[in-house]
């Protein structure tokens, strides 16, 4: 099984419920992470706008290569992020290293 870099997004909770919030994350089973960030069990992070819903992942074929990608996505304007969630073929993080 590959590894994967995932993007999930959710809202916050009111009075901030107009801003969507977005968090990047690795895996080797993404849908069985998305279940354990809609839990409340996966990172501390995502908790404040739960739940989440997937909006892109990319496969990797090591941990290694999926947490340099990760950290380059992290990297990106929050413009940058969306663009390469709404066109996930362009993504190459080699590129943004």
């Amino acid at each position: 099984m590959s590894w994967h870099m995932y993007i999930v997004e959710g809202r916050y909770k009111p009075p901030n419920a107009h801003v969507q919030a977005m968090y990047c994350g690795i895996s080797k089973d993404v849908a069985k992470r998305v279940e354990t960030h809609n839990a409340g069990k996966g990172a501390k992070a995502v908790k404040g706008y739960l739940p989440v819903k997937l909006v892109a992942s990319w496969p990797y074929p090591d941990k290694s290569t999926a947490l340099k990608a990760e950290h380059a996505f992290k990297k990106l304007s929050r413009l940058r992020k969306q663009i390469y969630i709404r066109h996930p073929e362009t993504w190459n993080a080699d590129k943004h290293r």
